[in-house]
């Protein structure tokens, strides 16, 4: 139903409607989920009747904002409405579609929620135009806005009729190829659809969870690891000053699938590192109180990217100074009255954190140098406040401060 609003509680963030193979693009601010629908949990094999396109503000409250429908587009009716994503450029919206593993077509908008309509009215790549099989679109934009789409799969899955990942640039139409496919290299079996992304200067390559770097976006790509997040589909974004990962779940079957939303850390040597599975059951913007441990890489919004890999291999806020900021919204089962405890270290003596709850000041809390840069030590205060949901900001003060905050805990 469009208009339709849901509250995330958890992983996943839609249950039971079949909101799945996510893309999450951001467009003024706003996070717009662009999703296969699986039609139901009954399906012997998948049935994909149409699109969804979902927004929030907050990645909690979500509000169905457009269905796309397949007789829009050459397509017609169709129960393979497969992968899609969509991206912005010319004041325009596109947004690229699978008919089935046959052929991948692109519709536009001015709008990101729609209406859509077929672009061109016929397949963008065709089926048999290339080496591999025509389906599963991603767009990626290079840093100097060059526009790329990435489709393909595994020969294993169709019985050696698909040849990889391949990799193409767009012109500026947004509609029409403007190279012939290169086959991207990789030395690991890819098990999923394609996703790109960036991070400091480095090309990752993914599917599902598993993930390969290259120096060139053409690769060849080396196999760096798996998150651990999911087996099925799953791509990676940037926002607020975090990274997280929208990723595909059982619900509760293989044919009926849902959506869900972990963080992402990198390691200093560019690996990603595996999402903990608490993250990965709860999902994020919410915390609990009764957790033994927040870790500061979780927050939802920061002043600026502060995550780094910690010097125990956890991950934690880094490098904090006078006026940085992180949010953690919605933490569940705060008691009357809490002490907060933080887990940190800092080089400068007159360092501070001020606690904010839902926009009031509730306290500060004082960080003493310790005995040497990374020797952590556990620093605490009471905050008046009565027990309920509560969103936290917390915000340095210091002059020369250079503070580490691994992680807070909420106790009695």
């Amino acid at each position: 139903m469009i208009g339709e609003a849901i509250k995330a509680a958890k992983n996943p963030i839609l249950p039971g409607r079949g909101v799945c193979d996510p893309h999450v693009r951001i467009f003024d601010g706003t996070l717009y989920l662009y999703a296969s629908h699986d039609a139901s949990p009954d399906n012997a094999d998948y049935c994909m009747n149409d699109w969804q396109i979902w927004s929030t503000r907050d990645a909690i409250d979500w509000t169905h904002v457009a269905t796309v429908h397949p007789e829009d587009t050459f397509m017609g009716a169709s129960d393979a409405c497969w992968a899609t994503d969509a991206c912005a450029r010319n004041g325009q919206y596109y947004f690229y579609f699978s008919n089935g593993a046959r052929e991948i077509g692109v519709m536009s908008s001015p709008t990101p929620s729609g209406p859509f309509r077929d672009a061109i009215g016929k397949p963008m790549i065709a089926e048999g135009s290339t080496p591999t099989m025509e389906y599963d679109p991603h767009v990626f934009v290079d840093d100097d806005g060059t526009p790329y789409l990435a489709f393909g799969g595994p020969a294993w899955a169709y019985r050696d009729k698909a040849d990889g990942y391949y990799l193409a640039r767009l012109d500026e139409s947004m509609t029409v190829l403007a190279e012939t496919p290169r086959k991207l290299a990789l030395d690991h079996r890819g098990d999923d659809k394609v996703a790109l992304h960036k991070w400091n200067g480095i090309y990752y390559l993914s599917w599902a969870s598993h993930y390969a770097t290259s120096d060139s976006v053409y690769g060849p790509y080396r196999y760096r690891g798996n998150i651990g997040a999911s087996k099925d589909h799953g791509t990676f974004f940037y926002w607020n000053n975090q990274w997280f990962n929208a990723f595909t779940i059982f619900d509760p079957t293989l044919n009926h699938r849902a959506t869900g939303l972990c963080h992402v850390a990198y390691r200093k040597n560019g690996e990603m590192a595996p999402v903990e599975s608490l993250i990965v059951e709860n999902g994020v913007g919410h915390y609990d109180a009764s957790w033994h441990r927040i870790s500061a890489a979780w927050y939802m919004s920061a002043s600026r990217y502060v995550v780094q890999e910690g010097p125990n291999g956890g991950f934690e806020a880094a490098g904090l100074t006078e006026g940085d900021d992180l949010t953690f919204p919605n933490i569940r089962n705060m008691p009357d009255s809490p002490t907060i405890c933080f887990f940190a270290c800092c080089t400068n003596a007159d360092a501070a954190i001020e606690i904010w709850s839902d926009g009031h000041p509730m306290g500060t809390c004082n960080i003493s140098t310790a005995s040497s840069p990374f020797h952590y030590n556990v620093f605490q205060t009471r905050l008046p406040i009565r027990g309920g949901v509560h969103s936290l900001t917390l915000t340095i003060r210091g002059v020369n401060t250079s503070l580490h905050l691994d992680s807070f805990r909420i106790l009695p």
